[in-house]
């Protein structure tokens, strides 16, 4: 079994590229991420940022929350991204963290047709917003990225 496949796929040069996504500008993280992609490496990426958007969904909502504290939750989010907010679809959005909850009345059925750049643009810019809530110092957002790690190693 290679390191890889003991991490779920995730290596160090991933988690690297995700924390320059998530802190850099994009002329910094966006050749990372191209080279990354262009050496056939890039497989641990979406594990990794899934893992990401959960840990941040628990830290945000878990142990208890109400259906009505996440649907608040992604219209504030929304209404932050002002002129944007329409690249976020609220009910996908809603679903995605219903999802990372592990809200069991969830249609998850419906969420998996949503086509993939929807789903995607939900996933990420919630992700962006939850990280803004979060407010992480250096050592924090090493934790946090050492936390989605693990939990991408588990299968999330």
């Amino acid at each position: 079994m290679t390191r890889d496949q003991v991490n779920g796929g995730v290596t160090d040069e991933h988690v690297a590229v995700f924390r320059s996504y998530l802190v850099d500008e994009p002329e910094v993280w966006l050749p990372l991420h191209k080279e990354m992609v262009e050496s056939g490496c890039s497989a641990g990426n979406d594990r990794l940022a899934w893992a990401a958007f959960v840990t941040l969904v628990r830290g945000k909502f878990a142990p208890i929350y109400s259906l009505g504290e996440v649907i608040r939750y992604v219209a504030h989010a929304r209404s932050a991204l002002e002129d944007q907010a329409h690249m976020v679809n609220a009910r996908v959005a809603e679903g995605l963290i219903r999802r990372a909850l592990g809200d069991d009345s969830l249609d998850a059925e419906a969420l998996d047709m949503v086509d993939d750049e929807t789903r995607a643009c939900a996933q990420i810019l919630m992700m962006l917003a939850l990280l803004a809530d979060a407010d992480f110092d250096d050592s924090a957002l090493e934790e946090f990225l050492n936390s989605a790690r693990e939990l991408a190693a588990q299968g999330s």
